[in-house]
């Protein structure tokens, strides 16, 4: 019986010095984070940070974490948390308020829930999930710029795939003139092919990256994708890459309701002629299937929309960076 409770005693030993060495790991860690980012140019700055959590979880708290660039944030006590034999995965949460300075703007960022998983492999993340609940953007006059209901991003950063499921999202104006700033749902399943710029190792995404990625025969596969703003009700399947003049075009397969409504919107807005909103009216009612809607091929080109042959709206002009 003593040899057994001798054994337990060693094996707790044992495994606290573990816990604490790897806890003393972990605030090394995070301070070499932050020198590293002060060397790239950055001004970081936190208050208390402490390890907890044993025996059986590592928590690392950082108060009033701070990083100012030509941008600045500054957030509520970040909460890192992993398992301390599984460190290749960890957990961040920031609920609360968080104040971003860009543009020579305010904003307030206000979230019940902002949470991400990350996976880690040879100093990179490899994969992300991140969690949103009643997230709202404020700017300094108090004003609501932007908002998210519910949201679940995947992305994997090693096979350069997206996952998106989100509700109740609130653009700061409306992305597509007439329909409006809420978008009631947006569903995203894509992957990028080609040398696509590697963000895990802070790749920029600009104007030469993304030359190298449309050269590489970078395309992005939309393998699903149905969102409903407005009026609309969409889905589809397609492909979208980059033209010689760096703006998008792409082919795509679309099921659509509440076209005919949106079609009105785009003419009320000036997004479209009067002539052409009927001739879209003309071929969108050859091509509906009644009640359940309509399936058209849908082609980005030159800047513009066409749905069949008909061109129905001008996109605005993508500058890189």
């Amino acid at each position: 019986m003593f040899i057994g409770a001798g054994a337990a005693v060693v094996v707790v030993a044992v495994y606290a010095g573990y816990w604490n060495y790897i806890a003393a790991q972990v605030r090394a860690g995070i301070e070499q984070w932050a020198d590293m980012r002060r060397a790239d140019g950055f001004e970081v700055s936190y208050g208390a940070l402490s390890i907890g959590g044993f025996p059986f979880r590592l928590v690392a708290q950082m108060a009033a974490p701070k990083v100012t660039h030509s941008w600045s944030w500054q957030g509520p006590t970040l909460v890192i948390s992993a398992r301390p034999w599984r460190l290749g995965r960890f957990k961040v949460k920031a609920p609360g308020l968080h104040q971003v300075s860009y543009g020579g703007g305010d904003y307030f960022i206000d979230a019940a829930m902002l949470r991400a998983k990350v996976g880690y492999r040879q100093g990179a993340p490899v994969k992300i999930r991140l969690s949103v609940t009643d997230l709202v953007v404020r700017n300094a006059a108090d004003q609501d710029v932007a908002g998210i209901d519910t949201a679940e991003v995947m992305i994997d950063l090693s096979g350069n795939a997206l996952l998106v499921d989100a509700d109740g999202l609130l653009a700061p104006r409306e992305r597509i003139p007439g329909l409006g700033r809420m978008t009631r749902h947006l569903g995203i399943e894509a992957q990028a092919t080609g040398a696509f710029p590697d963000i895990a190792q802070a790749m920029p995404v600009n104007g030469e990256t993304m030359a190298r990625w449309r050269d590489s025969g970078g395309t992005i596969e939309v393998h699903r994708l149905n969102f409903k703003h407005g009026p609309l009700t969409v889905s589809g399947d397609g492909t979208l890459a980059l033209d010689q003049a760096m703006q998008p075009i792409g082919s795509f397969t679309v099921k659509a309701q509440g076209h005919m409504e949106a079609l009105d919107r785009f003419r009320d807005a000036g997004l479209i002629t009067a002539n052409g909103h009927g001739l879209a009216r003309l071929a969108l009612t050859a091509l509906s299937k009644g009640p359940s809607g309509l399936k058209v091929p849908l082609t980005v080109q030159d800047r513009r929309v066409f749905v069949g042959p008909v061109p129905l709206a001008k996109l605005p002009l993508v500058s890189w960076p």
